[in-house]
């Protein structure tokens, strides 16, 4: 007031911000399953440069490892409690396992099935009352409405680059090879997606070979965006065994991309793998790993690896 006849108000503020995210490759994204992300069976699994996510706040457990498996993994990070298997998981980016924290978005939340799938018509051999394709010699395949699924026994199978809608049924490999690069699989039901949504399930021996789009209207015959999408179930799908999701091949199984079932459970056993280089993301409800799995998260060729974990508060300005 020596200055001024009037007195002064003085302000301030600050801004908050989260910062420190951390890529993952696996995120569990059920809040009460015990355990939501699992290893068993002696199992060793190997994650280059990504972290491993549970949302399952169980306190017993929401992550559990088998006495006798590895997990080697940036961090892992559960809303609950972790099971470490007698200190069989080895974190290379953090100091133990993190228990109790924070739970991550689902990345692919807006993630919709394909808007014009009622008006195409079913992929020859395939037919809503007549049954799925089934395919047992050296076939190759472009992108449609396979009405009651595709069921692969034998052969050799390509599918060319595109999306393939597996409408009221599943995509089903118990032989045979299968291959294929810009390709997407989409699950759902135009009749009830709840009860007739298929699952995928990949159990034969033979060479498995699929990666995920890199760029968008690949063949344009389906409408969508799926860049880095390699499958995904309808998050309408019933919630019930039936509706889990089987990577369960043999030593040469490789898959790039984002795994996606939301609404259904991801069995991950054999010897499933990512070449390098290389990017695989597992979300669903929970994932199990059997067997041996190596994991990499360079996924630059799909603009990079949304499934995130780790962000703190703080002040930036």
């Amino acid at each position: 007031q020596v200055f001024y006849t009037f007195t002064p108000t003085t302000t301030a503020r600050a801004i908050a911000a989260t910062s420190g995210d951390k890529e993952a490759c696996v995120l569990a994204l059920s809040t009460t399953a015990s355990p939501a992300i699992s290893l068993s069976g002696n199992g060793t699994v190997d994650m280059s440069g990504c972290g491993l996510v549970s949302n399952s706040s169980a306190a017993t457990y929401s992550v559990s490892v088998c006495n006798n498996c590895n997990l080697s993994v940036d961090c892992v990070s559960a809303a609950g409690g972790i099971n470490d298997g007698n200190s069989s998981i080895t974190t290379t980016e953090c100091d133990g396992p993190v228990s109790n924290a924070n739970t991550s978005d689902d990345p692919f939340s807006t993630l919709d099935v394909p808007a014009n799938i009622a008006s195409m018509s079913c992929v020859s051999g395939t037919a809503m009352t007549g049954g799925s394709m089934t395919i047992s010699t050296d076939t190759v395949l472009t992108e449609g409405r396979f009405c009651q699924g595709v069921k692969i026994t034998g052969g050799n199978v390509t599918l060319s680059a595109g999306t393939y809608v597996m409408d009221s049924g599943d995509f089903d490999m118990t032989g045979g090879t299968l291959s294929g690069t810009d390709v997407t699989i989409i699950l759902t039901s135009t009749t009830s997606a709840a009860s007739n949504t298929g699952a995928i399930s990949i159990t034969g021996n033979g060479d498995v070979n699929i990666a995920a789009p890199t760029t968008a209207d690949i063949a344009g015959t389906v409408t969508g965006d799926y860049i880095g999408i390699l499958v995904y179930q309808d998050r309408d799908a019933n919630t019930i065994a039936a509706k889990n999701n089987k990577f369960t091949g043999g030593t040469a199984t490789e898959l790039a991309g984002a795994v996606y079932t939301p609404s259904n459970n991801i069995d991950f056993k054999g010897g499933n793998d990512t070449s390098a280089p290389g990017c695989l993301m597992l979300v669903g409800q929970q994932v199990g790993f059997t067997g041996t799995a190596d994991i990499e998260n360079e996924c630059d060729m799909y603009g990079g690896n949304p499934v995130l974990y780790g962000a703190s508060p703080g002040l930036v300005e």
